[in-house]
């Protein structure tokens, strides 16, 4: 096994990284990039010229300010508009966020199996996740609550998040500078 690894020093605290099979490593096409010690990337070649991309990510927790969580969403929403739209887009991490159980109104972002009430951290998830047709797959599936979060609260903190839409579909829409004056 392989760690490719983004973080502080060789103790690799404070970091986000992939472990993969040694064999897999001469199959890669592109080195993985380390965006922050928060944000990875690792794009694996599957078959006929497609890719799988994948993001390692660890989210800020709620008693960091607005500033440096609004930063870190700023960083992942950067680097999820960088991935091809063919490529197969996987997010794993640590969102230190609780996105509730309201499948009514986030239903295009997660299942019927929620937990707990949103958080500040949930919102900003729940709204990436819809920018980009991203989905919360460990609310898919009737689990007990124990195995749905991690740690003493119902956080997300074991996710996987899958491209379930087009690009063309689910990325935000760029603006240009004329409709970008029309809102200030």
């Amino acid at each position: 096994m392989a760690i490719l690894f983004s973080g502080r020093g060789f103790q690799r605290i404070h970091g986000v990284g992939f472990t993969i099979r040694t064999n897999l490593l001469q199959t890669l096409t592109e080195s993985p990039v380390a965006i922050s010690e928060r944000l990875m990337t690792l794009r694996i070649p599957l078959t006929k010229h497609r890719y799988a991309t994948f993001i390692s990510t660890y989210a800020p927790t709620l008693p960091f300010d607005d500033e440096t969580r609004d930063h870190y969403y700023a960083m992942l929403r950067s680097t999820l508009m960088q991935v091809p739209c063919r490529d197969k887009l996987i997010v794993l991490g640590d969102f230190n966020a609780r996105i509730g159980s309201d499948s009514k109104i986030w239903g295009n972002v997660m299942g019927k199996h929620g937990v707990g009430n949103i958080n500040s951290n949930g919102h900003r998830l729940l709204n990436l996740c819809s920018d980009f047709g991203l989905f919360v797959t460990n609310t898919l599936f009737q689990l007990k609550h124990k195995h749905k979060t991690t740690w003493m609260h119902p956080h997300i903190d074991a996710l996987a998040s899958v491209r379930l839409r087009s690009c063309q579909s689910s990325r935000p829409p760029r603006r240009s500078d004329h409709q970008s004056d029309a809102w200030r």
